[in-house]
């Protein structure tokens, strides 16, 4: 079903522009970290290896809870290759946001973690340390994927999530095949634990993110002559493998990941919020 690790190092690679040859040699299984900044002031880890701490937050670094913001990624179920690439896209803009901070506030700490993966390795306490969630899921019969629903079925009921922001992207066969409806049922769980749902960056995704994997002109190849040949993201322009989902959709969920990740740093850095 595809090596999200593999597309994770291909994507931070463009992120992050050319690579020396030594870097490039490098597995995506170490690619967990990325300093974008002298790391005494401002730091961005990816603990992608499950266990793997993060960079500690103390006065010596400048680090205070204002200045430290966890970002979940989370999807499900393991095996599907088309939320996991958009899951993956969603961090990247996480990324891209926390980056742009940096350079437009170097003076301000700022200590951003990304943490992603799927509903069989996240846990509630992964949720509890978080100060953004947002859950992927594939629509399934309408609705959101049972894992992933089953996943939240077990966060503690009386949590306080209440100064959490909450965001949600899904894919779907077809244009109307429930997509709005299952990431309105994700936002609509979040809501039961008073967290703040946080929309996509255009009024085109104003709830989450969608992403239409069969119906034309979004699928895999042609089925009516209703579309350009030139609407498909076919094996010529680079789908193929493990790169499923159209690039406008892709566009769409690292939108999400940075307006989620600039609406979540500028509240943990408002004066109104006491964070306990």
């Amino acid at each position: 079903y595809g090596d999200t690790q593999r597309n994770s190092q291909t994507v931070l690679q463009a992120a992050e522009g050319p690579s020396s040859s030594s870097s490039s040699s490098t597995s995506s299984q170490q690619i967990y970290k990325t300093v974008t900044s002298d790391s005494a002031v401002s730091t961005i880890d990816w603990p992608m290896k499950m266990g793997l701490p993060h960079i500690s937050c103390t006065a010596s670094n400048g680090c205070t809870s204002s200045s430290n913001v966890t970002i979940l990624v989370v999807y499900g179920p393991e095996y599907h290759t088309h939320i996991s690439e958009m899951a993956w896209n969603v961090a990247t803009g996480v990324h891209s946001a926390l980056k742009a901070h940096i350079k437009h506030h170097p003076s301000s700490p700022l200590h951003g973690h990304i943490v992603y993966g799927h509903t069989s390795n996240i846990t509630f306490l992964d949720v509890m340390d978080a100060d953004a969630i947002i859950i992927g899921s594939p629509v399934y019969n309408g609705n959101v994927h049972p894992d992933v629903q089953n996943w939240i079925n077990y966060w503690h009921i009386d949590a306080d999530l209440s100064n959490k922001f909450g965001g949600a992207f899904v894919t779907a066969g077809g244009i109307h095949a429930g997509a709005d409806g299952t990431i309105m049922s994700i936002l609509r769980s979040m809501m039961v634990f008073q967290m703040m749902a946080v929309g996509g960056d255009s009024w085109t995704s104003p709830f989450g993110v969608a992403a239409t994997m069969y119906e034309d002109p979004f699928g895999d190849y042609q089925r009516v002559d209703d579309f350009n040949s030139s609407c498909y993201f076919t094996e010529k322009q680079g789908r193929r493998g493990d790169h499923l989902v159209h690039p406008y959709f892709l566009k769409k969920a690292n939108g999400l990941g940075e307006r989620i990740t600039n609406v979540t740093v500028a509240w943990k850095n408002s004066s109104y919020v006491r964070w306990g």
